[in-house]
């Protein structure tokens, strides 16, 4: 088991966010570090608003306007079983925008993750990855077997009981290491 620092403090109404900044969402997300996403009137939000969100389209929220790349990219990232390399939501993405390049989903990637619609996951030894920002408190699970990261919902909650003595838990992201359950059947 590995632990990554992220931004999420317990009592935060169970967010959790990498980056605190503003964003179209922040004031009715309660602000500081809720970082909402966007993804246009009608057809609901990306990070889980109600089908009738109006905060605009996801490229309006990042600052860019929305082009059919970034709403491949997008309809990948919002597919995923959990947070994706930029590699893995090129190999995906491509079939919906065939053609697509590893420096445009960087180049989405980048603008996404500034305008507050993505979440960056480090896990030690692997690449960057990326989820939807503003989702609930969760933790992920590795499979060493096809590298894929999945999310795990909910927490096991209360950790100080495994914390040294003399230091105090600020925060926790967990990463579970196995085998998932695909790579098991093979």
């Amino acid at each position: 088991m590995r632990a990554v620092e992220i931004g999420w403090l317990p009592g935060e109404d169970d967010r959790m966010s990498k980056r605190p900044a503003a964003s179209p969402h922040s004031a009715s997300r309660g602000g500081k570090g809720r970082r909402g996403v966007t993804g246009g009137a009608g057809r609901g939000c990306v990070g889980g608003c109600d089908p009738g969100c109006s905060h605009g389209s996801a490229g309006e929220a990042a600052g860019v306007r929305s082009t059919r790349q970034r709403e491949a990219i997008l309809g990948t990232i919002r597919a995923a079983p959990g947070p994706l390399s930029a590699q893995e939501i090129l190999r995906t993405a491509k079939r919906k925008s065939a053609g697509l390049g590893l420096a445009t989903v960087y180049r989405n990637i980048k603008g996404l993750f500034e305008g507050g619609l993505l979440t960056e996951v480090n896990v030690p030894g692997e690449p960057p990855r990326y989820e939807v920002a503003g989702k609930t408190h969760h933790h992920h699970f590795l499979c060493g077997r096809c590298g894929t990261l999945f999310d795990i919902p909910g927490c096991p909650g209360d950790l100080s009981s495994l914390v040294p003595a003399g230091f105090s838990l600020e925060a926790h992201d967990l990463t579970l290491l196995g085998v998932c359950a695909d790579c098991n059947r093979r």
